[in-house]
């Protein structure tokens, strides 16, 4: 038993030792980090030799109590005489400042007025790319928003213009309802619970070999004949803008084919 004793004994001095020895580790780390020299030969030594003394004395709760009161008001100082340091740099960032526009007014003048057009600028511009960006993001299906121009020939010069007629909105959506991109059309398919077997999209040389091709050849010859015709004119100028539409912008739209079969049905 005596044995046993003294055995707990050492074992709880060496205990007692090994919790004397750190202060809390985490107010110890932090006040590692405010300190330049890591608290070496400033606070953290000071406040280590104290909480030593308490601990041994009282009891190690109460160093340790005393320790994060201490570190606590410690970082309260270290902040308040930061921030305080800060404003004097500032008044004497000021001072130098104000020294310096009364020694070169000239160059202060112009150095401000480029930079405060160049922020000006840069406002300007960053303010443009958001409306152009964001123009109509508002509508529930602004991916599928256009603007239709006309074109119109008065005197014999065209004129191209961002308005139409109040009466081309219904009447494109009476003539050509099946305008839509191909991945709306696949979801119209499934939505009306029938099955895509395969879809493909008619290619360029669809159009312009059998049809643009003999069809501007023969507006050629047309306008050999008819070409002092008002109307007939009219009418030659119609056709060859749309073969030029066509050759400008033949990878935007173009006919797709969809083959479907029923949900139930087998291939």
């Amino acid at each position: 038993m005596e044995r046993y004793s003294s055995a707990l004994s050492i074992l709880s001095k060496r205990m007692t030792k090994k919790d004397l020895s750190r202060p809390p580790r985490f107010k110890e780390s932090f006040l590692k980090r405010v300190f330049p020299d890591e608290g070496i030969y400033t606070t953290i030594g000071d406040l280590e030799e104290v909480y030593h003394s308490i601990a041994e004395e009282k009891s190690i709760a109460k160093a340790r109590l005393w320790y994060r009161m201490q570190a606590s008001k410690s970082i309260i100082s270290y902040l308040k005489n930061q921030f305080l340091w800060s404003l004097v740099m500032f008044k004497n960032y000021l001072v130098f400042t104000s020294r310096l526009i009364e020694r070169d007014k000239f160059h202060y003048f112009l150095n401000f007025l480029g930079l405060s057009i160049g922020i000006a600028c840069s406002i300007v511009i960053m303010m443009l790319l958001r409306n152009e960006l964001t123009y109509d993001q508002y509508h529930e299906k602004a991916d599928r928003i256009y603007r239709i121009s006309s074109n119109y020939v008065t005197s014999g010069k065209p004129l191209l213009c961002a308005i139409t007629s109040p009466a081309l909105g219904p009447r494109l959506k009476e003539e050509y309802p099946e305008i839509d991109s191909i991945s709306k059309k696949l979801k119209v398919i499934a939505d009306l619970d029938y099955r895509e077997v395969g879809h493909f999209i008619l290619p360029d040389t669809s159009w312009t070999e059998p049809y643009y091709k003999p069809l501007e050849k023969r507006v050629e010859e047309l306008e050999a004949v008819w070409a002092e015709i008002p109307v007939a004119k009219e009418v030659i100028q119609e056709t060859r803008f749309e073969i030029e539409m066509f050759r400008k912008y033949h990878e935007f739209y173009g006919y797709c084919f969809f083959i479907m079969g029923t949900s139930h049905s087998k291939e």
